[in-house]
């Protein structure tokens, strides 16, 4: 059998540990190293120990070295980077923990993956330290009757030294509760089966580093913290973490209590050990195990062995022999959960998982309560939008979709009438706007006066809400138009309405999953464009498409990846725009907008658009 010809993304301190274990794997073999740092590249060859081919950059190793596979080892923060034309390549790809730094790359990771016909497996070796794996395993076979507990100990050495330190901050690593603490919520799923609900994070950095500054910056990053996680089945887990106990003589301790029996396992020890439940005052039977780890595979790595245990089943994958035990969804649900942990920290409060992110597989659907959306809330008061995922799944998504072919009908009959291939914004095949639907179409007023708007509407624009606008904006497949850089308000004034308009809502709900690829919407925050904020800049008609663009710089801004059934909710002050959709489907976004009173049109003082009261002094309005 031909070895498989591997390559290293990143050859830093962990790079050259996958180095020693691929080096005793009898199907392995490593032809190519990459990293942008010689020093590292130099120290990769040297573990190596032997000539192999290097480069600087990813896309020229890809295309001079001739991979079957690629480990990506880099930098955290890189790692979006590093994946971009690996899924252009064909390659397998073994990403290392984290998936990414933030939830909306590993999102967009994650679906990469979903479509990527190789084998895509997320790095997270601490399920395959052998204690750990058999504590899985005896769990999962019912030892301790049902599992309603679960608690993960690490109490170890400060983080290590990097390449240009990039891992004292949070920017770079994602936070310590990403970073560090991905392996451990990806455990707790693993062995609870279910999926996280609330976290709870109580940490902060307290002895590491605080005498330390790079340039100029003291580092950020936590040191010590107690998590609590719900889980959907009603298990609840805790992770213990510290990073100033070097001195520990058992580094992990992973403890699972069920109706019948505790399972504890420590690590480095190996040791297991099972306590049934017995009589009150009878003797105690606990019953000790060991797991032996080959000690060559010990001396290869830092991680009990399991660097070496997961390439192997990473390359049994590669081979069709086993499956992909670590999923990119498992590196992104790893991520979400470690947000969580972090705002928790931050904001010293419970922060729900649907602030963050939904996993597809929750049991119960969420619709975040106005209680819920404090951090939204804060977001749009201070950065003019905030991001609500998947509240609008189920009826009124399917609503929203059944609705949308007619009105693009509409506009495509509408151009035939008049002869052209253009009216106003609409371009035919290329990009669609509809509007004033709910008026042809009074069945989409059931989501316009839902609860789940009135909540939004009053965590973002306040106790008085009247909606005033809807449209459908669709893009067509494969060279669907980009729309410019405006604010909603901009086109207000622009087509002859009020220039001291109050800033009203713009609720942006996407139909489709949206990403990059297919023209989701980018957002200028306020804090980027502090003038949008109180004014409306001005905006000049593009000859051609039709559209009002009211900035021109070269700010890319903060693309929105969200999935179908989320609502984006900006000011109508906010700069944004929406790329061209190059993917083989239509991009289908449905748009309802609120004010927080009356618009009039200058001059006639008649009513502008519609004013229907969705809120009056925060309580719903009433629609029969």
């Amino acid at each position: 059998m031909d070895k498989l010809r591997i390559g290293i993304a990143g050859v830093g301190m962990m790079g050259r540990e996958h180095i020693r274990n691929l080096k005793l794997h009898p199907e392995a073999d490593i032809v190519a190293l990459q990293d942008p740092v010689a020093a590292s590249l130099e120290a990769g060859v040297k573990q190596l120990g032997h000539d192999v081919a290097t480069y600087d950059a990813v896309p020229d190793m890809l295309a001079k070295a001739k991979l079957d596979a690629v480990l990506v080892v880099s930098p955290n923060f890189t790692h979006r980077q590093v994946l971009e034309p690996l899924f252009a390549s064909g390659v397998h790809i073994l990403c290392e923990k984290p998936l990414c730094t933030t939830v909306a790359d590993a999102r967009w990771a994650a679906g990469q993956a979903a479509a990527y016909a190789p084998v895509f497996w997320t790095g997270m070796e601490y399920r395959f330290m052998p204690p750990a794996a058999r504590f899985i395993d005896r769990i999962h076979a019912g030892e301790i009757g049902r599992l309603v507990q679960l608690s993960i100990r690490e109490h170890r050495f400060p983080f290590l030294e990097k390449v240009g330190d990039w891992n004292r901050f949070n920017a770079n690593t994602g936070g310590t509760m990403v970073e560090k603490c991905c392996h451990f919520f990806d455990l707790m799923h693993l062995i609870i089966d279910a999926e996280p609900t609330r976290v709870f994070c109580s940490g902060a950095m307290d002895v590491n580093h605080l005498d330390e500054r790079y340039g100029g910056k003291t580092p950020d990053i936590i040191d010590n913290s107690f998590t609590v996680v719900d889980f959907d089945n009603g298990v609840r887990a805790m992770l213990d973490l510290n990073m100033f106990a070097e001195g520990s003589e058992e580094q992990e301790a992973l403890t699972a209590v069920g109706d019948k029996a505790k399972l504890e396992a420590f690590i480095p020890s190996g040791d297991l050990v099972l306590s049934p439940r017995v009589p009150l005052r009878a003797p105690k039977a606990p019953v000790r195990t060991h797991v032996p780890v080959d000690p060559t595979i010990l001396e290869a790595g830092t991680h009990h062995g399991s660097t070496y245990y997961q390439i192997e089943a990473f390359i049994d994958a590669v081979r069709g022999r086993g499956p992909v035990q670590v999923t990119a969804q498992d590196g992104l649900r790893a991520v979400a959960m470690g947000a969580a942990a972090e705002l928790s920290a931050k904001e010293k409060r419970v922060v729900t998982m649907a602030e963050v992110w939904v996993s597809p597989l929750l049991r119960r659907p969420h619709r975040p309560m106005i209680a819920a959306m404090d951090a939204q809330r804060r977001q749009f008061a201070e950065e003019g939008y905030a991001v609500f995922e998947r509240v609008l799944e189920g009826d009124l998504l399917d609503l929203l979709r059944a609705q949308c072919a007619a009105f693009v009908s509409r506009e495509d009959s509408r151009m035939d009438a008049a002869g052209v291939n253009s009216l106003g914004l609409s371009h035919r095949g290329k990009r669609y706007f509809a509007n004033e639907c709910q008026r042809e179409q009074p069945a989409l007023r059931a989501m316009l006066f839902s609860k789940v708007m009135a909540d939004i509407c009053a965590a973002t624009l306040g106790p008085d809400a009247y909606f005033f606008f809807d449209q459908y904006v669709v893009k067509g497949p494969e060279g669907g138009l980009p729309f410019g850089w405006h604010q909603d308000s901009g086109y207000v004034v622009g087509n002859g309405g009020p220039v001291d308009h109050a800033p009203y809502l713009t609720c942006w709900c996407p139909l489709d999953d949206v990403s990059v690829a297919n023209g989701t919407v980018r957002v200028l925050p306020f804090s980027e464009q502090p003038l949008s904020r109180d004014w409306i800049l001005p905006h000049q008609r593009q000859p051609g498409t039709n559209d009002l663009v009211g900035y021109s710089g070269n700010a890319e801004g903060l693309a929105i990846e969200v999935p179908a059934g989320s609502v984006v909710a900006f000011s109508s002050r906010l700069l944004h725009a929406t790329g061209p959709n190059r993917t083989d489907k239509m991009r289908r976004v449905y748009l309802a907008q609120y004010t927080p009173e009356v618009m009039l049109n200058p001059g006639t003082k008649r009513l502008r658009r519609n004013a229907v009261p969705l809120l009056l002094d925060g309580k719903p309005v009433a629609h029969g």
